[in-house]
């Protein structure tokens, strides 16, 4: 289980990333070998920035009439969707402990875990500031609902390899991190949640859509856990509205009955500039400023 979610460093597991994006760039369709129809629409370089009155697309078209190009938001969907809101965002202990009561792990029914397992559970996080930080006071959160965490702080790319490595039987990664490639569900979905991203892939940490074979291979005593394989095969099969209605009811799938992911922390990137710049953007993949579409006034040259 990974509960959080930032920018991805500059890692082993981003420079495949990488590889993989350019390999795709190239082929003309991701994960080629799966035979998938993936869209029907090409995917222009494209570049998102936002103020607090406004969002920003910057697209490459070569060739097209900028009077051809027609942007629409997709139905909504998920605008709303918030399955566990709170009021200001921050929790509720006693709706925690409701759904602790529905575990198995709770004997007594009294909302708090009291099972063997629910004691130092084996966490990982980066060694880095303020990641320390972070973990503890996740795990302060926890301990109301009988939850105590064993975790073991380890050097960035240290730390990917364990969340990543079934033999390790970690069972909670406070930090990996993911940033979206292109605007559409498979560069999530394939990599995150799919089976074939198990290791000695990337990047399933939590292993998702394991056969008993892997779980018996890694000394797992469980022999059947869930999977959305078949949700994201038959999504990568779509186009159109129907593609981004698949993409939204897996992700429905994985907030309420999955919950392989629990994001809590999404990163503010500011950059100070000077009055001589009059054309500002960020690159949200690479999570550094996009200096290529950066321009400096002429009488300041």
């Amino acid at each position: 289980m990974a509960i959080n979610r930032y920018r991805e460093p500059a890692s082993l597991f981003g420079l495949q990333r990488l590889n993989r994006i350019l390999d795709e760039a190239f082929s003309g369709l991701p994960f080629p070998e799966q035979g998938n129809v993936i869209t029907s629409t090409w995917f222009a370089p494209t570049d998102v920035s936002e103020d607090e009155n406004s969002l920003r697309i910057t697209m490459e078209l070569p060739g097209v009439d900028p009077n051809d190009v027609r942007l629409s938001l997709e139905n909504n969907i998920l605008q709303d969707y918030d399955p566990y809101a709170t009021p200001n965002s921050a929790g509720d202990i006693d709706a925690a402990k409701e759904e602790m009561k529905q575990s198995k792990y709770d004997t007594n029914g009294d909302g708090v875990c009291d099972a063997p397992e629910c004691k130092n559970i084996l966490a990982v996080t980066d060694e880095a500031d303020p990641y320390p930080d972070q973990a503890a006071l996740i795990a302060q959160n926890m301990e109301p609902l009988g939850l105590t965490f064993d975790t073991k702080s380890f050097e960035r790319t240290t730390m990917y390899a364990k969340c990543n490595d079934p033999s390790a039987h970690v069972a909670i990664c406070l930090g990996p991190a993911w940033g979206k490639d292109f605007p559409d569900g498979y560069t999530f979905a394939d990599p995150l949640f799919g089976s074939k991203a198990i290791f000695p892939s990337c990047c399933n940490y939590q292993l998702l859509g394991a056969s008993a074979e892997t779980l018996k291979k890694y000394d797992y005593t469980i022999t059947d856990v869930p999977s959305v394989d078949d949700q994201i095969t038959q999504a990568n099969t779509q186009t159109g509205d129907a593609r981004f209605q698949a993409w939204a009811d897996l992700d429905t799938t994985l907030m309420e009955d999955v919950v392989p992911w629990v994001p809590y922390l999404f990163d503010n990137s500011v950059s100070i500039t000077s009055q001589r710049i009059v054309n500002y953007d960020f690159d949200q993949f690479a999570g550094v400023d996009a200096f290529d579409k950066w321009a400096i006034a002429p009488d300041a040259q």
